[in-house]
């Protein structure tokens, strides 16, 4: 084909161009003016302000963000750190920033060349459920709308160790440890209806800011303002906003707690600096965070196995301060003098009276409950463009930490509407109608099964039949909404399992109804006031424990540690009040020998309606033979001091009443010490300059494991009868500066052995005519001119402390006594014997009967710890559980309201370039995003 184009042609070719011009983005950070950055009492979370000066007026304002640096610790119940991280597998796991943290604010204040705007935040979670946010972590919650990253939770036994039992099926002291020990919160651990998909977005967000033990969290906290002209919803909005010269915004965090918190007895008493911070991190925690609680992750019908290392308490604090990331826009092109922007503004209504709505049932296999009728009567002064209607706990009582900070409402059927004079503008409609509006009007992603499990209602002026209204008509127009508001079936399910032991406790409360003690000796008047626990234990003696027991035991037991005097703690003669009348309850046992906790067996709670009998022991305490009269008062029986691993049960003499009052116990500064340097032994007196001091133990041995000495006096006069060969316990081991006397020897026909100066060898017995291996019992009936009587010393606190002091170590691997020389006992030379030293108990018998705080609950349980420790079983710690006289589970009931939100989204507000206080224009008609401002 022949080509008649000249050859010098030119050809046209494409050559890129834009329509519009490119504005340089300049961004600028301000920090708040408050001084905020603080560890202690989360001293930060009070308020934040800026000011902002900005007299460019070609800088147009594109977007506020405000960024708050922050460092989030997480505690248990116990208040200890508990590990976040999903590889743990604890619940605590199942946490993650909420999807607007604007809701940690009560309200919010910005002002604008003059003009102010508030935001109320009471329905800010309502407004976020119906619009997607555009911030980098607003994700709404869908699906199931529990916060639930993982079900398949560890077992509370944190060593993983499993008891091995005998053949007969008794307990045995061995145990093992194994890798893997499966124990779910629940049966449903693998339910796919759990799955929550906006969550896990903003959990892994809180996944990838924890430090690398899992206990702390620290990053930015940030959130694009949403307030006035600053549209941070994916909405029909502005785009930038001009002539802004005066920007003043104040922040004010939620100062009080929920009502549900303020009548719930907190185990976090704010005692402490550290507990005051705790204290103020939950009063946020609901609205900063979201975060599984037994209460919210739990399924109907299933059974609740682990309730330790929720998140019980949070402090929270700023690692730096709070600043606001403000993106401006240099215009270069002419603006005009003035330019209309779209800003929304809120009619907040409730019902009243308010209304209760208690946990419903379950009966025939169908769901009931009885619906309220709720009623709200509006007066407006303009009509609205939007109408958000919905029922949810009144305002006071929204953000309790029991519920981990999840959106809820409830559930509204037949509704109606009355207009003025018009009725039933809006009558009864049907659930699925309801959720059409809803889809129509908002541009949530939530499906109509998420959606039905907390309900929002949202109509407009067309739903209305008033749709020649749609615009800010300036009229006064009476509304009227009255619905009946029933709980819905996930408000119930979570309600019935609030009101549980399990999740109150779980996230640290002390349930109003329930509450566990166990420090006596501080708040008991005539005991110890030097801070140390008493606990509650069951008598290890009595097999189980019954509601209908006619003879039940339990015992105070206090442990001797580096704060106690000599002096007993408990005051022998009132000890009954501490348990009398009281509800007792089981709990979770340490085992001393395996080092993991042993669960309860039974929720059944009994209490003591009557005292017929009391008595003490004392373990581990140190006694002595020792003259009380004539020339050698002070002097010990063969100069030797016996430390008793376990005494008899008696009962003291009604002069030595323990506690804060007279006792019996000496210290041990009052025993002088003598070096007898060629065995290497010691012996023992009273220091003269006591000697004139010292105490006998008297009273009268109460145990039916004494034997012949059950019944037997101690400490009395010669005169009195029936108190020949006592002893404090029945066998005691012969110590001294060098350790327990025990040795690796065997005995020859007559009992000795060449080189062995050891007389007492190991637990030997008390006898009256003491044989070269045995220790000596006391005869107080023979007439004696030196009267010598048992006395007894408290061991000191550095004898357990001070690795150098060797009273109750073993001085040899082994030892043998006599009577089994071919079984030696195996001991760890050096090592403390495996028992405490200076426990005093106190029994206290009587009729048992049910406390009636959880009547129906009737199983016996096991007295002793299982499996037991290795010296001896202790008996199982036990609770008190006393009824809370300010409100009962009966009482905290929430209150509830029917709330109307108007919203008007059709004013014009006028920016101008001078600066002036920002002019409302009322619009009749849909006002769009403003012309003459690109969109950048």
């Amino acid at each position: 084909m022949q080509n008649t184009a000249p050859f010098n042609t030119d050809v046209p070719e494409y050559q890129p161009s834009r329509e519009g011009p490119i504005y340089p983005a300049i961004v600028r950070r301000y920090p708040c003016q408050e001084d905020v950055v603080s560890a202690l009492a989360s001293q930060g979370l009070r308020s934040l302000t800026w000011k902002i000066q900005q007299p460019d007026s070609s800088m147009v304002w594109t977007s506020v963000k405000l960024v708050m640096p922050m460092q989030i610790d997480v505690y248990n119940a116990q208040e200890d750190y508990v590990d976040m991280r999903v590889a743990t597998r604890l619940p605590a796991c199942n946490v993650a920033l909420s999807e607007s943290v604007m809701r940690v604010f009560r309200d919010t204040s910005l002002t604008l060349n003059g003009k102010v705007f508030n935001e109320v935040n009471y329905y800010r979670d309502v407004l976020d459920a119906c619009y997607r946010g555009v911030g980098p972590q607003s994700y709404g919650a869908n699906h199931s709308l529990k916060p639930v990253v993982t079900r398949a939770l560890r077992s509370r036994n944190a060593n993983q160790t499993v008891a091995v039992r005998i053949p007969g099926g008794g307990a045995s002291q061995d145990y093992v440890r194994i890798d893997d020990i499966k124990n779910f919160i629940t049966s449903n651990n693998e339910s796919l209806l759990d799955n929550n998909g906006p969550f896990l977005e903003r959990a892994r967000l809180w996944q990838d800011g924890l430090w690398s033990d899992g206990t702390v969290w620290s990053g930015d906290v940030s959130s694009y303002l949403e307030v006035g002209p600053f549209q941070a919803r994916a909405r029909k909005g502005n785009t930038a906003v001009p002539y802004i010269q005066d920007f003043h915004l104040k922040l004010n965090f939620i100062q009080n707690e929920s009502r549900y918190d303020q009548l719930r007895h907190h185990k976090w008493t704010g005692g402490s600096v550290l507990e005051k911070a705790i204290r103020k991190g939950r009063v946020v925690a609901p609205f900063l965070l979201e975060f599984g609680t037994v209460a919210n992750m739990h399924i109907t019908g299933e059974r609740i196995d682990a309730t330790g290392n929720f998140l019980s308490g949070i402090r929270t604090f700023f690692t730096a301060k709070p600043y606001l990331e403000v993106t401006y826009t240099k215009f270069l092109d002419p603006m005009r003098s003035s330019y209309l922007l779209r800003c929304y503004e809120r009619q907040y209504m409730t019902s009243l009276p308010r209304f209760k709505l208690p946990h419903n049932q379950w009966g025939g296999g169908t769901y009931y409950n009885s619906p309220v009728t709720a009623r709200v009567t509006s007066r407006l002064l303009s009509y609205p463009t939007k109408i958000y209607l919905y029922a949810e706990v009144a305002d006071e009582w929204k953000g309790a930490f029991l519920f981990g900070g999840v959106r809820r409402s409830c559930q509204l059927t037949n509704i109606h509407c009355r207009i003025n004079q018009r009725p039933d503008v809006i009558y009864n409609p049907s659930q699925e109608e309801c959720f059409e509006t809803f889809q129509r009007h908002t541009n949530s992603s939530l499906e109509y099964g998420a959606w039905s499990k907390a309900p929002i209602y949202v109509f407009t002026p067309s739903d209305l039949r008033q749709s020649d209204m749609y615009a800010n008509d300036a009229r006064i127009t009476w509304m009227e909404w009255d619905a009946e508001v029933r709980l819905t079936q996930l408000e119930n399910q979570e309600q019935g399992t609030a009101l549980g032991t399990q999740a109150i406790t779980a996230s640290g409360y002390i349930r109003s109804e329930r509450d566990e003690i166990q420090t006596y000796g501080a708040g008991q008047s005539d005991w110890g006031n030097n801070g140390e626990t008493v606990e509650v234990r069951c008598d290890p003696r009595q097999v189980n424990v019954r509601h209908t027991d006619a003879a039940l035991t339990v015992q105070l037991f206090a442990q001797h540690d580096e704060n106690s005097s000599h002096d007993l703690r408990i005051n022998f003669s009132n000890a009954e009040h501490a348990v009398l009348g009281k509800p007792l309850v089981q709990m979770v046992y340490s085992n001393s020998y395996t080092g993991s906790d042993v669960a309860t067996d039974s929720n059944m709670d009994i209490t003591l309606t009557s005292v017929t009998s009391k008595a003490m022991q004392l373990d581990g305490y140190i006694w002595a033979i020792v003259e009380t009269t004539g020339a050698t008062k002070g002097a010990f029986k063969g100069g030797a001091i016996v430390w008793v691993p376990q005494s008899y049960r008696f009962v003291p003499d009604d002069a030595f009443k323990g506690g804060g009052e007279q006792t019996f116990v000496m210290p041990w500064a009052w025993v002088e010490e003598h070096h007898d340097a060629g065995d290497g032994t010691y012996s023992y007196n009273m220091h003269p300059a006591q000697v004139n001091y010292l105490k006998v133990a008297k009273g009268v041995i109460s145990d039916n494991t004494a034997g012949a000495r059950n019944g037997k006096k101690f400490g009395y006069a010669q005169a009195a009868s029936d108190h020949d060969d006592v002893a404090p316990g029945p066998t005691g081991i012969r110590t001294d500066a060098n350790g327990l006397r025990n040795m690796d020897v065997t005995f020859d026909a007559n009992g000795d052995q060449a080189g062995q100066t050891y007389k007492k060898m190991g637990p030997s017995p008390f006898t009256k005519t003491a044989a070269k291996n045995d220790l000596f019992s006391c005869d107080d009936e023979k007439a004696d001119a030196t009267n010598p009587r048992w006395c007894c010393f408290a061991p000191p606190s550095s004898w357990l402390s001070s690795s150098e002091i060797k009273y109750i170590r073993f001085r040899a691997d082994t030892h043998t006594t006599v009577g089994n020389v071919n079984s030696p006992v195996l001991v760890y030379a050096g090592g403390v014997v495996d028992t405490w030293q200076g426990q005093e108990r106190v029994f206290i018998t009587g009729a048992a009967a049910n406390a009636s705080v959880d009547a129906a609950e009737q199983t016996a349980y096991t007295s002793a710890q299982d499996p037991q420790p290795a010296w001896r079983v202790d008996g199982r710690r036990l609770a008190t559980l006393v009824v809370d006289p300010e409100a009962s589970d009966a009482d905290i009931k929430f209150d509830y309201q029917l709330k109307v939100l108007y919203e008007y989204g059709n004013c014009q507000y006028e920016f101008t370039d001078q600066g002036m206080p920002t002019r409302v224009i009322d619009n009749l008609i849909p006002v769009g995003p403003s012309a003459g401002i690109p969109t950048f």
